[in-house]
Order: C-alpha cells, then sequence, then structure tokens
C-alpha cells in the first residue's frame, strides 16, 4: 500500500519535472538564438529571442537586453530600460549585470545618480571577481564616495584589480599613500620606585 501510494506521488511530480525541464532547455535555446541573431545585426529577432529567454529568468538573456537598450543597438537607446533590466539581472546575482547598474547610478542613467547605490552593486560585482568592478570599488573607497573614505580598503581592491592586469589600477594604487606601519615600539612598563 504505501509502496502504491509513493509510486503514485512520484508519477503524478514527474510531469513537472520535466516541464521544468523543457523550459530551461527552451531558455537556452532561445538565448543562443538571441546571440546568433544579434551577430547577424537581426537587432528586434534577437531582442524577442532574448525577451522569452529573460521570461524564463536568464540572467544572461536580461543583461543583453540591458545593453541592447543601453546602446541602442536596431533601436533608439532608452537607459530607463536598460537600468530595469541590468537591476532585474543583479538582483538575482549576475556579476555583468550589478556591474552595469552599479555605473548606471553612478552616472544617472536610467536611474537618479546615488553613489551609494552605485558603490553597493559595484562591491557586489567585485565580491564575485569582476576586476572592473574591483576598480570602482578601490576609487570610491580612495576617495570617499558613496562610502566611507577607506584607503587600506581601495589598496586590497586596487590589488585584485591589479592581479586581473588592469593597467590604470597600477598606475592608481602607486598614487595611494604608504600603507601605514603597524606600531613597533614595545612599550615598557614604568619601573616601580621603591
Amino acid at each position: 500500500m504505501k509502496l502504491a501510494r509513493l509510486l503514485l506521488i512520484t508519477l503524478s511530480l514527474l510531469p513537472s519535472a520535466l516541464t521544468v525541464q523543457a523550459a530551461e532547455e527552451n531558455e537556452d535555446r532561445d538565448y543562443e538564438a538571441g546571440l546568433r541573431l544579434l551577430d547577424l545585426g537581426e537587432y528586434m529577432d534577437a531582442l524577442k529571442s532574448f525577451g522569452r529567454s529573460a521570461k524564463n529568468g536568464n540572467t544572461d538573456a536580461q543583461y543583453q537586453i540591458g545593453i541592447m537598450f543601453l546602446e541602442g543597438e536596431g533601436m533608439k537607446a532608452n537607459p530607463e530600460d536598460a537600468a530595469y533590466w541590468f537591476r532585474k539581472a543583479a538582483q538575482n546575482g549576475h556579476a555583468l549585470s550589478q556591474f552595469e547598474i552599479g555605473r548606471c547610478f553612478l552616472t544617472g542613467t536610467g536611474v537618479q545618480a546615488d553613489e551609494r547605490m552605485a558603490a553597493e552593486w559595484f562591491w557586489r560585482a567585485a565580491e564575485q571577481g569582476d576586476p572592473d568592478a574591483a576598480l570602482y570599488v578601490a576609487r570610491m573607497y580612495r576617495d570617499g564616495r558613496g562610502m566611507k573614505q577607506d584607503i587600506d580598503k581601495a589598496r586590497k581592491y586596487y590589488k585584485r584589480a591589479v592581479a586581473a592586469g588592469i593597467k590604470e589600477a597600477v598606475q592608481e594604487m602607486e598614487q595611494l599613500p604608504a600603507p601605514k606601519s603597524p606600531n613597533t615600539s614595545k612599550r615598557h612598563k614604568p619601573s616601580k620606585r621603591r
């Protein structure tokens, strides 16, 4: 009896599992088709393919739509729509979108300029390993823009950008004040007088 019930439950879940798998395959197919169409200059068809994929939660497709709106590929540029799509993907952990929505907040592109929000999004992308975002975080810590000025933290993020080969980071890091050296002098306890 228990075995029959378990089998019945398993069989009832199978169609939904297959539906999810089919949706993911279509999402990937639509995204790949969008990339091919984009390369061919078929912008509106690419946008439709990316849109189907983005609707199913593909953050790479959401990012591509943001880029298309930002750069006006096959249409008039629309910074507000670009920011919408970057934020949508960024909220789901897409590092490139986190960087792009950070730039939108920094420059006021499609959103109201907000250095604190820019710093937050750059930081999220940098923590996922985006070297360009690390450079922006370093600059913001260096200058105290959107976050409290902290030269030591700036140096930490500059090092990440340098490690990724970003030449600007090397030059900017060299211009930072020298790191504070720890106080190596030992304190002597006053001797007790008798």
